[in-house]
């Protein structure tokens, strides 16, 4: 009988990630930060947000190429990278570390079978013209929402008789593989990474509607406890998350304060 993972656990074990990933990190001279929910975690809990299970991190596009061709070549023990360069059923545009001793299966997508996982997003340029970068932001949205409709089992915002038009829909898409989706989308979404001096930088997560982040947000590091350990995070984090999410002081009203994750997630015998 397999051994589930239950809440508690399944934060020490992306906790125990995060540490091996930090390790790796500056033994390797690469910059990484806290972000998002993370990040605010970080500030405003010294740890998890109370009611999240998850952990982000991001790194800019030349730190996280390289920090994911040297994490494959040489990873710490019982940790994986998952992307698409290193699982063909893969389905997103970012890194995934996991402890291999684990087995975590979404419950709402058609997705593939990995481990109780932390994210790593890269940051890539974004134009600064307000033409191209409506531009930009059309073509992601695009391929986010049709990766989106590919691999849904379910889309619980959306109502029943939308619901019964999913099938069809992701019957529609059959032609188009996830892989080939992906692959347009990261090609979409590096498009202006050939250049360093645009004043922005972003990627692709949802839930985060605020202002896009400066570069210069990523120059400096500094450590901030989160759950009695040290990581990274960037040295104008106040302002990176104000940018991002307003007065991230605030906690939100009570029936927000939910995950939303789907997932099942247990120790390999």
């Amino acid at each position: 009988m397999k051994r589930m993972i239950n809440g508690d656990e399944l934060k020490q074990v992306e906790l125990d990630i995060l540490s091996g990933v930090h390790e790796f990190c500056q033994k390797h001279d690469i910059k990484y930060f806290l972000a998002f929910g993370t990040l605010i975690g970080a500030v405003r809990h010294g740890g998890f947000i109370p009611w999240d299970d998850d952990i982000d991190i991001v790194m800019l596009r030349d730190d996280y190429e390289r920090f994911c061709r040297e994490f494959v070549e040489n990873p710490p023990e019982n940790l994986k990278l998952c992307s698409i360069d290193t699982l063909d059923s893969y389905y997103l545009p970012i890194a995934k570390i996991i402890d291999d001793r684990t087995v975590l299966k979404e419950t709402q997508l058609d997705g593939c079978e990995i481990g109780v996982y932390i994210d790593i997003f890269p940051l890539d340029s974004i134009p600064d013209d307000p033409k191209d970068k409506a531009k930009y932001f059309k073509t992601l949205s695009k391929y986010h929402t049709l990766n989106n409709l590919k691999k849904a089992k379910q889309i619980e915002a959306w109502p029943k008789y939308k619901q019964m038009m999913l099938p069809l829909i992701k019957l529609l898409l059959l032609p188009i593989s996830k892989r080939a989706l992906i692959k347009r989308l990261l090609k979409a979404k590096q498009s202006y990474s050939h250049t360093n001096d645009t004043e922005g930088v972003g990627t692709f997560i949802f839930g985060v509607v605020g202002k896009i982040p400066k570069r210069r947000y990523f120059d400096e590091t500094v450590e901030l406890e989160f759950e009695g350990r040290r990581f990274c995070a960037p040295a104008e984090y106040h302002e990176l998350l104000t940018d991002w999410f307003g007065d991230y002081m605030q906690l939100p009203p009570e029936d927000q304060r939910v995950t939303h994750h789907c997932f099942e997630a247990w120790w390999k015998e």
